[in-house]
């Protein structure tokens, strides 16, 4: 299943670039696009997948803040408070609303496959 996801989602990417390359004024900016699309979207999840680690992850928002630092006080401040509400305060209000959500049944929802023997009462009577 998660291949298919994988499949599907680079298809879908594809096909977006090739809707965005129908409108380019030539054939090599609409080659040059989808090259492009081609190798982030084929390549990127592998290049990311290798890179992701907490501590590169905290060595950039390190670096990050040290250069915004530099730049302005308040440049910085309105970061660290972006990054603060982004990262800890949505995800808590997330979790926090979860018991107030209200699940809407309809013909949209999946088919839910019963077990025959749940039917029948007895799982001996197969």
């Amino acid at each position: 299943n998660v291949i298919a996801t994988q499949v599907t989602s680079f298809n879908a990417a594809i096909f977006g670039a090739i809707c965005l390359a129908s409108r380019l004024s030539s054939p090599f900016h609409a080659f040059v696009l989808l090259e492009v699309a081609a190798v982030y979207f084929a390549l990127g999840p592998i290049l990311l997948a290798k890179i992701r680690s907490v501590p590169l992850l905290v060595a950039t928002v390190g670096v990050c803040c040290y250069l915004l630092l530099q730049l302005s006080m308040t440049i910085f401040w309105t970061y660290v408070c972006v990054l603060a509400f982004v990262n800890g305060f949505c995800p808590l209000l997330f979790v926090r609303l979860q018991r107030h959500k209200n699940n809407i049944h309809g013909p949209w929802d999946e088919a839910i496959v019963s077990d025959f023997r749940e039917e029948n009462g007895s799982a001996s009577s197969i």
